[in-house]
């Protein structure tokens, strides 16, 4: 039994009459038991209440089976790759603890002790009517030492209706022989399903998968093929409603997931980035080289990219647009195949995965150099938001036929993009950097920069990445100075960006040293007075006044008064970060900093 009264309270309320208090009882198991996706020795102790529970019938059945399957398991908070997918335990072979201080093993063999003891039980659950509870008996299933348990499940995909219970079962046999049976049976078993064009896509699809987390060896040609024929919409669909997966959901979809798992676990060689990017600027490359592994792990991702973005179905073409950008954003080597491959999708994909594309090709940056003449080109598309991101691309390119397009950003008054994905689960990133690079078109840019600060302020529809770009400019930007004073007196503590700007030109600046000084005597927010002072001193000190370099204090360069003028006033002082935006210091820590200066 569990050692909390808050998890048998739960455990309790679980055969509650009133069907909401037993499904949020249900629910609130898994915070008590789960702490950050690893278990603690309670999640293991009361596997068998769970499956009796879910056995009795007790709401939320399918999530209560997954709680037990769960319990054995531990979150890798990273990539899945095809070497661990399968493995309950972390990478790496080393040993965790839970914040309860117990080793995740010995979790680990508790919860699979407790599933051996109830193998009737959820053997009866892998044939209930309520298919997301036969998904999720498999799924508690696979954590059997007992090798026998696989051929059951492995014999039950011919009754099977459930394409996301065929692939639990596939995967469950797998998990079991991979840690307690026959690997190598398993994979020549799973190699007759995949290639099997009489099978259910989801089989074949879940055998191909399989086959590749029981082995490591290189996958044959057709294998790519099978699963770049597979990853259907249906597919897709199942495979979200599979336990094993921990982000398919940040990749955007199967198709991009499962050319991630084709990677290797063998750390990338870290080398400078020569292809500056404007979304993954801080990555860095690297080559496979002369390492068998990481160099076959790119052909078969780069590979299966390629044979997704190719597919016919809209859905699998997009998601292989989203695999691409990762192959490309990895390894220096495929990185012009891959650009290419999205230009072509604009170009000629249909409308939805056109909108992809486009929205991965304003993060490339300097890397789509030698596609801009096609970019351009394709900048005429009848869809808003493909020209708008091709114009993004171009804009990163410092290329001046970017202007149209970003002209036409400009004015809008609302961001005029979905921030995710139809089903809500992938995030679309918003643009950044527009016009970082493109101070030569500063001339036909500003009506429309200028006009767009003065109707949407310091933080418009695009936030305020078009102040953050103007900074990029340095004194050039001193045709928007009005329109900067402006925004200072119009929102004093929402100006920090305008103030930004004001401290890159410099010098240039100066006239708005009334309205700086307006906005210090209004301002009570701690961050904007030291903000304020720091770029007063550089307007009025010339180019060689005090600067704060990166991981320096912008507390550098202010005066004792200044900094005793920061300690009155509100006790409780805002989050900061130093010039190269790394945390630092929060209200205590922040005033101790004060005082010691103040010694």
């Amino acid at each position: 039994m569990p050692d909390t009264d808050a998890v048998r309270t739960r455990l309790a309320l679980l055969h509650d009459e009133d069907p909401d208090v037993a499904t949020s009882a249900g629910r609130l198991l898994w915070s008590l038991v789960r702490d950050e996706e690893t278990s603690t020795a309670d999640a293991a102790r009361i596997v068998p209440t769970l499956i009796a529970a879910a056995t009795a019938g007790v709401a939320p059945r399918a999530d209560l089976l997954h709680l037990a399957g769960a319990a054995g398991r531990d979150s890798r908070y990273v990539v899945d790759l095809r070497t661990d997918l399968l493995d309950p335990a972390p990478p790496g072979g080393l040993d965790r603890y839970a914040s309860d201080g117990t080793a995740l093993s010995d979790t680990r063999a508790l919860a699979r002790r407790a599933v051996l003891a109830n193998r009737d039980r959820l053997t009866a659950l892998v044939g209930d009517p309520d298919p997301e509870v036969r998904a999720c008996a498999a799924y508690t299933l696979a954590m059997s030492p007992d090798p026998a348990e696989a051929d059951r499940l492995w014999d039950r995909l011919a009754d099977e209706t459930d394409p996301a219970t065929r692939i639990s079962l596939v995967f469950a046999a797998a998990q079991i022989d991979r840690g307690f049976g026959d690997p190598a049976a398993r994979t020549e078993a799973a190699a007759t399903l995949w290639p099997d064009p009489s099978r259910p896509a989801d089989v074949r699809y879940a055998a191909a998968v399989a086959w590749l987390c029981l082995t490591t060896t290189p996958p044959p040609d057709r294998l790519p093929d099978t699963l770049a024929e597979t990853v259907t919409a249906p597919v897709d669909r199942a495979m979200r409603r599979v336990h094993w997966l921990d982000d398919v959901r940040r990749h955007g979809g199967t198709g991009a997931w499962t050319a991630a798992l084709l990677g290797t676990d063998e750390p990338p060689t870290p080398e400078a980035n020569t292809q500056p990017r404007a979304d993954i600027h801080t990555h860095t490359h690297a080559d496979a080289g002369d390492r068998p592994r990481a160099r076959a792990a790119l052909r078969a991702r780069a590979g299966l990219a390629v044979r997704l973005v190719r597919s016919a179905d809209p859905t699998t073409s997009a998601a292989g647009c989203r695999a691409a950008f990762a192959v490309a954003s990895t390894w220096r080597s495929p990185t012009a195949d891959m650009i290419e491959l999205l230009v072509d999708r604009v170009e000629h994909g249909p409308p939805a995965v056109a909108v992809e594309a486009a929205r991965l090709l304003s993060r490339t940056g300097g890397a789509a150099g030698a596609f801009a003449d096609r970019i351009s080109a394709a900048a005429g598309h009848p869809d808003a938001e493909v020209r708008g991101r091709l114009g993004i691309a171009l804009a990163h390119l410092g290329d001046a036929r970017a202007v149209g397009p970003i002209t036409e950003l400009l004015a809008v008054d609302r961001y005029p993009w979905p921030r995710h994905d139809l089903d809500r689960e992938y995030r679309v990133p918003r643009p950044k950097r527009m016009l970082n690079l493109l101070r030569a078109s500063r001339e036909d840019l500003l009506p429309a920069v200028t006009d767009h600060l003065r109707r949407t302020g310091c933080w418009g529809p695009f936030g305020a990445d078009p102040l953050n770009s103007l900074a990029a400019w340095g004194p050039d930007a001193v045709g928007v100075l009005d329109t900067l004073i402006l925004l200072l007196d119009r929102a004093p503590e929402e100006a920090s960006p305008a103030v930004a700007v004001l401290e890159a030109m410099g010098p240039a600046a100066a006239p708005a040293l009334p309205a700086l000084d307006r906005l210090l005597g209004t301002v009570t927010r701690p961050w904007n007075r030291v903000l304020a002072t720091r770029v007063r001193s550089r307007i009025t000190g010339g180019p060689n006044a005090p600067r704060p370099e990166r991981g320096t204090s912008p507390l550098d360069v202010l005066s004792r008064a200044a900094l005793r003028d920061l300690l009155t006033g509100d006790r409780r002082l805002p989050r900061w970060t130093s010039i190269d935006d790394e945390p630092i210091h929060t209200d205590e820590r922040y005033r101790e900093e004060i005082h010691r200066r103040l010694r």
